[in-house]
């Protein structure tokens, strides 16, 4: 029923017309991570639900997040046909034969975050996966799995003093939880904190240098971080401010900006954008819920990483955590799929338009489609 209603909302107040585009069928295809999935059934259902499967309260759990939050408002718009497709968490590790289950459609778009350090993909599920694509002509977005910083992007820093011990598993490292990390400032704290966690515990953790944003001099006491919404070839920059240590959307407050070099591109779906959703009563300027601003020198450096990650790892759907430390120098912390943004409509409808041209963007030539089979430390491949 809230579907329905959202549908006809979206159909009452269009926000922008695509009517030259017809739709196409996409298929969602994203693997459930358990940990998130407790957390959601523990703080959200109020009442037993015992006769309701657990496929249902999974595509519950992860219906805000990116992508899936984007490709349901571009079917409520009608500019395309979705379904879900959920992998089943007891058949882990997923192979060539849970490749072959999933509906066809002209794209599929994947969410493959792992929860784990266990492996979670043969390396037959994206051999079989590009197979498909290749023999039913699918346009493949995100085939990606979660794994770390690749090597070649990883930034050269001396092994300075102090370090973040934080758990890899992503998502799970909260200010609230100080088993979740560990500032160590020397190499003895380093090895009393080893010495303190038995030893099928300590695996679940990893140590990276211990990073200060350079804008933290200007706005002491706070403390900043880059998040960076990456859709196909689009970027939106969030600046993170928090008194905390660890910084997540809860604890800060996240102001967006985007390349001024794109306004021009912009402006007129925004425009259009904000006069359909105005009441008449409330005509007058139109106002953004994020700011166009960044030299050249700023957005060359952030598009070139972001390029670099694409290149690297397929990923494009999703959010990256950056540092730029006091020399200028980029820090790639950490990427993922699964992210939750409160923006505001109209920076999300930016974001729906780059994905609904990423869909539709079947001109790449398959010779043009790099088929990376890039080792992972599970030993399953980035794509």
């Amino acid at each position: 029923m809230v579907d329905a209603l959202r549908q006809l909302k979206r159909l009452l107040i269009p926000g922008r017309d695509h009517s030259e585009r017809s739709p196409v069928s996409v298929t969602f295809v994203y693997a459930p991570s358990l940990n998130f999935y407790e957390t959601f059934r523990t703080h959200s259902l109020r009442f037993p639900l015992t006769r309701i499967p657990p496929r249902f309260f999974y595509s519950r759990a992860f219906r805000h997040f990116l992508p899936n939050n984007l490709l349901r408002s571009l079917k409520y718009q009608g500019d395309l046909h979705l379904q879900e497709h959920s992998l089943e968490e007891a058949d882990r590790p997923w192979g060539a034969e849970h490749a072959a289950r999933i509906p066809h459609a002209d794209v599929w778009v994947f969410a493959l975050l792992t929860d784990s350090t266990t492996p979670a993909f043969e390396a037959s599920f994206f051999q079989a996966i590009r197979s498909r694509a290749e023999q039913e002509n699918i346009r493949l977005l995100n085939l990606t799995t979660h794994i770390g910083i690749p090597r070649e992007l990883q930034t050269h820093h001396p092994p300075d003093l102090p370090v973040l011990a934080k758990l890899k598993a992503n998502g799970l490292t909260t200010p609230g939880d100080p088993d979740s990390y560990a500032i160590l400032r020397t190499q003895e704290e380093i090895q009393i904190w080893k010495d303190g966690l038995p030893a099928e515990r300590l695996h679940a953790y990893e140590i990276q240098p211990f990073l200060e944003h350079r804008r933290d001099a200007e706005l002491a006491p706070f403390r900043c971080i880059e998040r960076w919404i990456c859709i196909g070839r689009d970027l939106t920059v969030g600046l993170r401010f928090s008194e905390d240590l660890i910084i997540k959307q809860l604890n800060s407050l996240t102001h967006y900006i985007r390349d001024p070099r794109g306004l021009a591109q912009e402006y007129s779906l925004l425009a259009r954008f904000h006069r359909n959703r105005k009441r008449l009563k409330h005509q007058g300027p139109g106002h953004l819920s994020f700011g166009y601003s960044g030299s050249n020198e700023f957005w060359n450096r952030r598009h070139a990483l972001y390029r670099a990650l694409r290149e690297a790892t397929g990923f494009e759907i999703g959010s990256a955590d950056v540092f730029e430390d006091k020399h200028g120098e980029l820090h790639l912390i950490d990427y993922n799929e699964w992210t939750f943004e409160s923006a505001q409509e109209d920076l999300a409808s930016l974001w729906e338009a780059a994905l609904l041209d990423a869909i539709h963007s079947f001109s790449t030539s398959r010779s043009e489609r790099r088929e990376k089979t890039v080792p992972t430390e599970q030993g399953s491949p980035a794509t």
